[in-house]
Order: C-alpha cells, then structure tokens, then sequence
C-alpha cells in the first residue's frame, strides 16, 4: 500500500495542449469562455490544476499520475486519489489498456498543434449540463485531424468518464457516453 502511495504522490497538473473549444462561434461572447476558479478565463499556454468538485467536499482526492496494479509503470495512467495532495506532472494523452482494449487517460501527452501525431491528447472543454460555473472534458478529433488517420474506424469520441479503481484511486477512462450531470464530470480550473 506504501509503494501505491509513493506511486500516486503526484498530481496531474494540466498542461494545456488542450484545445479550448467554445460551443459558440461568437467570439465576444462571455458565456462561452472557460473560467478557472477566481473567474478569470483560461489562458492557452497557462498551466492550471484540474481539480474534481468532489475533492472540495473530500470525498476523493487529487487527480494524480499512477500505474495500474500488476502492470508496468508506464504509461502512467490519470486516477484520482482517495485522498488529497497536489504535485505537478505532465500532459494528458489518450492510450488504450494493453489487456482490456479500454481507453484510459495517461501521462506523456505532446503539446503541439492538432495533428495525427498528437490527436491523443487534445481535449474539448465544455460547461457541465449540471452548472455553467463548473466544466467537463469531452475527446473527439476535429475532421482535420481525423482526415490524418489511416484507419477512420480507430476514432472515438466521448466524454471522460470514471470507472471504479481498486485500491486508493478510480482511474479515469473515455467513456462512449453522453454528456450528463455526473459528479466526477464537474471539474474546476486552478491556475498554478
């Protein structure tokens, strides 16, 4: 248990290569920028903490960098501890288990313009249908980026859902789901 604690000691500080991608075409319009928590919009380039609007109430922790039990170290996958702590860490990137084929978040994201080369780790931020003060991440390639695909079959879109861990931590995952008022989708911006 010792050893999964030191594994889960960092937090996932968001490195935005996320394209921030509004709903809206209006570029003036205020409702469609993506706030961190002081109400001050998201700066690209910037880098923010993403924090869980469960962890406010402790129930689950930070969201962190770990392995998955019985498994190599890397790719580190996106979890979130039971409990807090807050460390910095890298880019998120898309990577399918190597044993069950589902699509988990990961460390070792690029930053970079979408392409095929980096099309796993550009990400959509869009308002929680829960509240307009809280945010979700949702994946899907732009027609641009997909056109770099050899295999159109191999995209998926959806949003970033939770599944139940084992041990101290849940691991996120991409889940084929719609948007919904989920308690782990409602996420927060904390500029570093």
């Amino acid at each position: 248990m010792a050893n999964l604690y030191s594994q889960l000691s960092t937090t996932i500080l968001l490195i935005f290569s996320l394209s921030i991608v509004t709903s809206t075409t209006a570029a003036n319009d205020v409702d469609s920028l993506v706030l961190d928590v002081e109400g001050n919009p998201l700066e690209v380039g910037s880098f923010y903490y993403v924090r869980t609007e469960l962890s406010k109430v402790r129930i689950g922790g930070g969201i962190v960098a770990a392995s998955k039990p019985n498994q190599p170290e890397c790719p580190q996958y996106v979890a979130q501890l039971a409990e807090g702590c807050v460390c910095s860490q890298g880019a998120w990137q898309l990577t399918p288990d190597a044993n069950s084929g589902e699509i988990h978040l990961s460390t070792g994201g690029g930053i970079g313009n979408p392409s095929p080369q980096t099309a796993a780790n550009w990400f959509k931020i869009e308002k929680s249908i829960a509240s307009s003060e809280f945010y979700q991440l949702e994946y899907c390639p732009s027609s641009s980026t997909i056109n770099g695909f050899a295999a159109k079959k191999d995209i998926v879109c959806g949003v970033i859902d939770a599944t139940s861990g084992t041990d101290d931590y849940r691991l996120l995952w991409l889940g084929l789901v719609p948007r919904r008022a989920d308690f782990f989708h409602i996420l927060s911006f904390i500029k570093v």
